[in-house]
């Protein structure tokens, strides 16, 4: 395996091709939404919206084996041998646990759709058979995240930039042009979960090109196994609550007032959270690197924990701010809706949280890198049990600008309790240093 150069400008590069690849959707968003807004009106707009957070709350389902695999590998990569091993053993594990996501969505998302929401008779079967494609794809949608984590760890990140420019774009584009012929949930969804598969193959095929594998190895080793869930387990607990933390508001809504304010918060929303593909961009990037320094002591990983967070603050702050100031105009131009006043309410609201969130990614990407997603994971935990204390009670109350209100109450929390514990974990690294 030779190993990548890694200077400031390395990064750079790599980041600017993470960002391009993770910001690619924003721009087909940006002029597919108005689109399905359009075509669709708001009350299959908030359905689609739900099916969206579904398909990406799929992903939990892998247990963390995307990030932990990448934690595997970034130490060990001159190891082609067992790292084929490690890469066989988390694709065998991630067709197992899909099964087990067909069972709980296939059971579960039904009783949520027709019991708790209770949508009109004429939206089920629609939804039910949103649901069915969805079951067919799972297997491929949780192996998508192991590919990654292997590119990742592998610093190939041109590579999953290239894959993921079309495939982002198309995500939105896609399920925008079949609204041309069809005003079904279902349909949409079909055209979505396609470019999935597509884009697994993608994925797989830039594997096989760019990672060093020994075929004689591919083989079922449970140590490994064992070792990736049990990194993966604190993060499985992460990738669970983080997403329901992230969603759940949006279904709050739609069971205690109704899809059309689902769509007015939903609307926003998605415009607004896709600024953190900023931090996922950059983190991705220092990830690996984060991993090296702690294993390998060479260095105090305090610079390039505040090399991140320049970065990401340096990025972030100007969108957020942009929105803050400019929501009525953007959101005017960008969409033909009667609700935009309040709607450039919950996206300041939400602006101004998503930068305090940004801060929090670089932290809980430091402690993951360290190898205590369990500390992330208990946080994660504690955040649910408030969350329900008083999400609830904001939206009864206030309706959609409540479930923004409680986002940021979330994140603002989350985010002081990421940097502190992540400062503690440097101080304790340079110390290490410092007497061994």
């Amino acid at each position: 395996m030779s190993t990548l150069p890694d200077t400031k400008n390395t990064r750079r590069q790599q980041m600017a091709a993470n960002f391009i690849g993770l910001v690619s959707p924003l721009v087909a968003a940006f002029f597919a939404i108005p689109i399905l807004f359009g075509h669709l009106g708001t009350e299959k707009f908030g359905l689609l919206t739900l099916f969206w957070a579904v398909i990406g709350y799929a992903n939990i389902f892998e247990l963390g084996l995307g990030r932990s695999i990448t934690k595997k590998l970034a130490g060990q990569l001159d190891d082609d041998a067992q790292n084929t091993e490690i890469i066989s053993t988390a694709l065998v594990l991630s067709l197992a646990l899909s099964v087990v996501g067909i069972v709980l969505i296939g059971t579960g998302f039904t009783h949520l759709f027709e019991e708790i929401i209770g949508l009109s008779e004429e939206l089920l079967p629609d939804t039910a058979q949103s649901i069915t494609y969805l079951l067919y794809a799972m297997p491929l949608l949780i192996a998508g995240p192991i590919l990654i984590g292997v590119l990742e760890a592998h610093r190939r990140f041109l590579m999953i930039s290239i894959i993921r420019v079309p495939s982002g774009m198309a995500l939105f584009a896609v399920p925008a042009f079949l609204t041309l012929y069809s005003e079904d949930v279902s349909t949409l969804i079909l055209g979505m979960l396609i470019v999935r598969v597509i884009t697994i193959a993608a994925q797989l095929a830039a594997v096989l090109k760019n990672v060093p594998l020994v075929t004689g190895s591919f083989s079922f080793r449970w140590v490994h196994g064992k070792d990736l869930l049990s990194y993966g387990g604190w993060l499985t607990v992460s990738a669970v609550i983080g997403p329901l933390l992230v969603y759940m508001d949006r279904f709050l809504l739609a069971s205690m007032r109704d899809l059309i304010e689902t769509g007015i918060y939903t609307t926003p929303f998605e415009g607004v959270v896709r600024f953190l593909v900023v931090p996922s961009a950059i983190v991705g990037v220092m990830f690996p690197r984060f991993v090296m320094l702690h294993q390998t002591m060479s260095e105090s990983p305090r610079p390039l924990y505040r090399e991140t967070m320049t970065y990401v603050l340096g990025l972030v702050t100007p969108l957020c701010l942009i929105m803050i100031v400019f929501a009525d105009g953007i959101l005017s131009y960008w969409l033909s809706a009667t609700d935009v006043v309040e709607m450039a309410v919950i996206a300041r609201v939400l602006s101004f949280a998503v930068l305090i969130n940004a801060v929090g990614h670089v932290s809980q990407g430091y402690i993951q890198a360290v190898g205590l997603a369990s500390w992330t994971g208990k946080l994660h935990v504690c955040e649910l049990v408030v969350y329900f204390i008083y999400m609830p009670w904001l939206i009864s109350q206030f309706g959609a600008n409540g479930a923004a209100t409680g986002w940021l109450v979330r994140v603002t929390i989350s985010t002081i309790a990421l940097y502190w514990l992540a400062n503690y974990l440097i101080r304790r690294d340079e110390k290490q240093r410092v007497t061994s």
